[in-house]
């Protein structure tokens, strides 16, 4: 599925971080729908009422955007990514035009011809400088942007220094010589 580029993906692009996502926000499922000369578009993973706080802050958020685009339509959806149903969803025309999903899916997602290229609004309104690099690079592919970024997690690596000193893993300076690789940590965890 294309996406149309304009006014909806704008809108996305302007709120990104106020409707943060799992992991990524990517602009999917095309906006094709017009009502009497409006352009509809779906903004996925919206509060579901389980939490009343976050459904009622969107709620006004949402109503603050309606009074200041009246030629914008905004629906909201539930839809949250989900590996086991996301391809008939997509498949059938039933995803929401923006949703979050995560960083391990955004390549399967562009791949299948589900994701916008926001390329140039992101360079427009500089989006793009302001970012991560690293980030932005899991966003994107062969150039072109087609994900934004809300969320992120690190790993860690957690270590005994007194063991790792004994047991030779310091530099010169006395600084842990962490492992880089899941092999590498296994041949650390063996050393005395």
């Amino acid at each position: 599925m294309k996406v149309k580029r304009g006014r909806a993906l704008a809108f996305v692009l302007s709120v990104v971080m106020v409707f943060a996502m799992v992991a990524s926000l990517t602009g999917c499922s095309g906006v094709t729908e017009k009502t009497e000369g409006k352009v509809v578009i779906t903004i996925g993973n919206w509060p579901d009422g389980t939490k009343p706080e976050e459904l009622a802050r969107m709620n006004s958020l949402l109503k603050d955007y309606n009074k200041k685009y009246p030629d914008v339509i905004v629906k909201t959806d539930t839809f949250a990514y989900d590996v086991r149903t996301y391809m008939a969803r997509a498949s059938s025309g039933q995803l929401p035009t923006v949703y979050g999903t995560f960083f391990t899916e955004i390549n399967k997602i562009i791949e299948s011809g589900y994701a916008a290229d926001i390329t140039d609004i992101m360079k427009t309104r500089r989006y793009d400088v302001d970012m991560n690099p690293d980030l932005l690079e899991l966003c994107s592919k062969n150039g072109k942007i087609y994900s934004i970024p809300t969320d992120f997690y690190a790993q860690g690596l957690f270590a005994n220094v007194d063991l790792f000193t004994k047991a030779g893993l310091v530099d010169s300076n006395g600084m842990i010589i962490f492992p880089e690789t899941y092999e590498e940590l296994a041949e650390t965890a063996k050393k005395n």
